[in-house]
């Protein structure tokens, strides 16, 4: 390994710790519907984190929100977002095809699998790891940005202090708390964020105008063509209601985050991060995530109508 990887290596856990160190969430706790939400993880038996804000009505929502959650797949919408603001100055590359080989390609690759050789176009991987949350073009845009470290810097510049990114895919799953108890080195926060940083990204990217038009009408393009988790957000909204969002899911992780546009032309930022708390007999993988899906929807429909959404 040349010397400059092997100081990379030494040095990155560090840098973790510093990009790491988490910020208090600031906004309204809501103690009027903490009762209900609370109820529905006894209910459904998960732990739920919640973080929305009335974007122009400007009230914020915030339900364990600094608490940290393995962030799964959800982190692709802001891994797409910054893919398209580095697009703005360089409007070739959302031509520019990647290539890969066979042995780089994840389990879950349902846009890629087999298409290495032949290779793809930046803008159409940025549709499969939104769209379908494909992990083999999440790696490439990974790869693409700077790795980890660079789209934790990448957290840090829309605000977001609790992000942080140690792994690729599949990895990036896992805690780091998860990776030691394997006998890996990590830092407990690797790989994991709070729905207060989120919402704080994405009110970041999508309201404030140092990001590019451009970049952001093509993130909403995207984040709109959703195929995941309809049974999350989705479910809890009135007919005419607009959903641009992503979703994440494993080991026991349900999540979804989005904004919701309204007819009337209010609108919602949303994330909700669940973590099943208890292993239910003869309840299959399916059944979980069904169960934690109708938490988040009862969480959501709670919040929204505490929102006078």
């Amino acid at each position: 390994m040349p010397p400059i990887s092997r100081v990379f290596l030494f040095l990155f856990p560090l840098l973790c710790v510093l990009l790491g160190t988490a910020c208090p969430a600031k906004g309204a706790h809501c103690s009027e519907i903490a009762p209900t939400l609370a109820d529905l993880e006894r209910r459904f038996a998960c732990d739920i984190s919640l973080a929305a804000l009335d974007v122009q009505g400007g009230q914020k929502v915030l339900y364990r929100a600094d608490n940290r959650f393995a962030f799964c797949s959800t982190f692709k919408f802001f891994l797409v977002a910054e893919v398209l603001r580095k697009a703005d100055a360089d409007r070739s590359l959302v031509g520019k095809r990647l290539f890969w080989k066979e042995n780089e390609e994840q389990e879950w690759s349902p846009a890629t699998r087999g298409r290495g050789g032949e290779g793809m176009s930046v803008i159409a991987l940025c549709e499969a790891a939104m769209t379908l949350s494909d992990n083999t073009a999440a790696n490439l845009l990974l790869r693409l940005l700077g790795g980890p470290f660079a789209m934790t810097k990448c957290m840090r510049a829309l605000g977001d202090r609790d992000f942080l990114l140690c792994d690729y895919e599949p990895r990036l799953n896992y805690t780091g708390t998860e990776l030691a108890n394997r006998g890996e080195n990590r830092l407990p926060q690797a790989n994991t964020a709070t729905a207060a940083g989120f919402l704080q990204a994405m009110r970041t990217l999508l309201f404030d105008r140092s990001y590019p038009d451009f970049s952001r009408n093509l993130l909403l393009q995207l984040a709109g063509k959703t195929r995941t988790g309809t049974g999350r957000i989705q479910a809890s909204l009135p007919k005419g209601a607009t959903l641009f969002h992503k979703t994440g899911t494993g080991f026991g992780n349900v999540h979804d985050l989005a904004l919701v546009r309204y007819p009337n032309g209010r609108e919602c930022l949303l994330v909700i991060f669940t973590k099943n708390t208890q292993n239910v007999e003869k309840e299959d993988q399916a059944g979980r995530v069904a169960r934690q899906e109708r938490a988040m929807s009862e969480a959501v429909w709670t919040v929204l109508e505490y929102l006078g959404m």
